[in-house]
């Protein structure tokens, strides 16, 4: 904690992605935010907890579950541990319960999409191209300046890199200039448009097992 500041002498913005940080001969600083894919496609953009994406809103998007979790866990009988419990749920003769135990998280997922949708499309233009520049894309004033380096391919050939500037991209462009619009995708995710270009996806999702991993986000390629 605190190495990107101590690195380039004055206070770094709080979230900037930097893993490798360039220092030119001019004193000059630059961040690169290394990814790796196997795919072809785009890559994520970030992936914040449920919390401080409600919590840079000011709304508790957890209320809205009323303890469903909870509630569900002990009507089925599931183990008290996390662990333990995705432990159970995967285990061979225990289907049926996995099976009620998915259909509950998939509605915790549709509960969560609902409620950070209706509270978004509340908001003006300008608060919903702020929260999406700030959360989504870490494209608000960063200091050190970065670029996002993303190698792709897998096995002995075939590899490839790109590199792309948080602010200098036509998703970034569409989004200053164009109406932006949210629509549900799916059971889990909330499109965003700007005039006819896709931008995003915000996607609600388990670590790994409904019911028995963290509650997260993704902000996904569309």
């Amino acid at each position: 904690p605190g190495v990107l500041s101590q690195a380039v002498g004055t206070e770094a913005s709080a979230g900037n992605p930097t893993d490798i940080l360039l220092q030119f001969s001019g004193g000059e600083f630059l961040g690169i935010s290394a990814k790796s894919t196997k795919s072809s496609g785009d890559i994520g953009f970030k992936n914040p907890g449920v919390r401080p994406v409600g919590a840079s809103l000011g709304i508790d998007l957890l209320a809205a579950l009323n303890d469903m979790d909870k509630i569900a866990i002990e009507s089925m009988g599931l183990p008290r541990s996390a662990k333990e419990r995705k432990k159970f749920l995967r285990a061979v003769g225990n289907e049926e319960l996995k099976a009620a135990a998915e259909k509950i998280g998939a509605t915790m997922l549709n509960t969560l999409r609902a409620v950070l949708l209706e509270h978004i499309s509340s908001m003006s233009q300008e608060d919903i191209r702020q929260h999406i520049l700030d959360v989504w894309m870490d494209a608000k004033d960063n200091y050190p300046y970065y670029i996002k380096v993303t190698g792709r391919g897998g096995g002995k050939k075939d590899f490839s890199a790109s590199i792309s500037d948080p602010v200098k991209n036509e998703k970034y462009k569409a989004l200053m200039s164009d109406e932006i619009t949210l629509q549900a995708v799916g059971s889990d995710s909330i499109g965003v448009m700007a005039g006819d270009k896709r931008v995003m996806k915000m996607r609600f999702k388990f670590e790994s097992q409904k019911l028995a991993s963290s509650l997260k986000m993704s902000g996904d390629p569309w």
